[in-house]
């Protein structure tokens, strides 16, 4: 079983931990040097080869480009529970780096889990990607519901994206879900739905 374990992570990669972030945020100085150390203790805590270059790699993303860590500020974590209020996570990483925060994916959902914040408490819309959870359903299931106009659909910001990037940019509005779930409630039964999310979108109407 050990043996099979290591085999898969050296071929599929390191699944990085909690526990990896945090020793590497605590011992990476923005230097070679400090990434050799940590691609050395973290192979032989595992017992497979970390090579320093996945050390950078991972540290660069975390946003810890740096020879030291740079904290987050008030006025920053405010910036990003705000954004986290209204865009999906690839919107919120852009945003915040073109207003000079520069920090990694994995930066910003550590952040995000840190703050005990949730993509889904933005006010009234959801992504393709949010319903499928939402719905127990897959994404191109998704699809087919917006395709055949049972759930109601737009561009996010009325723009038709280019690329593999459109699943993304589907706005949903929280009351157009509603009103899907409660006419295809039957469809639903039975899937691995999110009971408390969709207790909550139909009650919020209650609410207003």
């Amino acid at each position: 079983m050990v043996v099979k374990t290591i085999q898969n992570n050296l071929k599929n990669g390191h699944k990085w931990t909690p526990e990896d972030f945090d020793y590497i945020r605590v011992e990476y100085k923005g230097t070679l040097r400090s990434a050799e150390i940590i691609a050395k203790y973290l192979s032989n805590k595992y017992g497979y080869d970390i090579s320093k270059n996945s050390v950078l790699r991972k540290a660069y993303s975390m946003g810890l480009k740096n020879a030291s860590y740079k904290r987050w500020t008030e006025k920053e974590e405010e910036y990003f529970a705000e954004l986290i209020g209204k865009y999906p996570m690839y919107e919120v990483h852009r945003r915040m780096n073109n207003n000079g925060y520069n920090r990694g994916m994995e930066s910003l959902k550590m952040k995000k889990n840190e703050l005990k914040l949730s993509s889904e408490d933005r006010i009234g819309w959801y992504t393709k990607q949010e319903v499928a959870r939402i719905c127990g359903v897959s994404e191109k299931t998704v699809g087919k519901w917006i395709d055949c106009k049972s759930l109601k659909a737009t561009w996010h910001h009325n723009k038709q994206p280019s690329g593999t990037i459109g699943r993304a940019y589907w706005h949903i509005d929280e009351s157009d879900l509603r009103d899907f779930i409660i006419k295809h409630s039957i469809d639903l039964t039975g899937r691995n739905v999110d009971l408390f999310q969709i207790i909550t979108i139909l009650m919020s109407n209650r609410e207003k």
